[in-house]
């Protein structure tokens, strides 16, 4: 992960989360819609009141911050087959960053998944990726392999990563849900009849475990 900035920034201020986001959107076809956003607007702007230095590259994330993996995205899903009107928007110096794009199919979706990763210029290896077998379409997430801890970031436990970046992932359906299987997640939340589903995490957090869920369209 290459979020050692902000979080070396963020050790003093807690008042504010960093949000990592996704947001998959699935036709009834399941073509449809993907995006990844890093926002982090509060968090600059508590920044900003407390040092009065808006220009001090210290003291924010910048717009260089993200320009080699936005950059490493852009080449990355330019390649991918099915993956249509891609925009990348990088706004770090105001706290806005994110990449979208639509997607034909279940199978080019997957492909572009391995580039939402936390700022890397490699493709994720432990991405989550979809399975469909006729109406019925299954969401895997591998459980990530924990890092070694570092000198750096030795200061801040758990507790504090929660403070600091909050994942969210938006699910939604065009068509009826039938049924569904969530195992026993506890933080997901169902919305728009049955056909949103939110999960709202610390973004370590939902890392730490293999995560099955099972939707059957009507």
């Amino acid at each position: 992960m290459k979020l050692k900035k902000i979080v070396l920034l963020a050790i003093p201020f807690f008042l504010f989360s960093c949000v990592i986001q996704q947001d998959i959107y699935f036709n009834k076809d399941f073509s449809g819609s993907y995006k990844y956003s890093f926002d982090f607007k509060e968090y600059n702007e508590y920044m900003n009141i407390e040092t009065d230095e808006e220009d001090d590259e210290d003291n924010n994330l910048s717009n260089e911050d993200f320009e080699e993996y936005l950059n490493f995205v852009k080449s990355g899903l330019s390649n991918v087959y099915g993956i249509e009107n891609l925009k990348i928007v990088n706004n770090a110096d105001q706290g806005e960053v994110y990449f979208s794009f639509d997607f034909t199919n279940v199978e080019s979706l997957n492909e572009a998944l391995k580039y939402a990763n936390l700022m890397e210029t490699e493709t994720n290896e432990f991405s989550s990726y979809f399975e469909k077998k006729g109406k019925t379409i299954t969401y895997l997430r591998p459980e990530l392999p924990e890092e070694e801890d570092n000198n750096e970031d030795a200061e801040l436990d758990d507790d504090d990563y929660s403070n600091l970046f909050v994942w969210k992932f938006n699910l939604e359906f065009a068509a009826d849900v039938k049924n569904h299987n969530l195992a026993k997640d506890t933080t997901i939340s169902i919305q728009k009849a049955g056909r949103k589903f939110t999960e709202t995490n610390n973004i370590f957090d939902y890392t730490k475990k293999e995560t099955k869920w099972v939707f059957k369209m009507k």
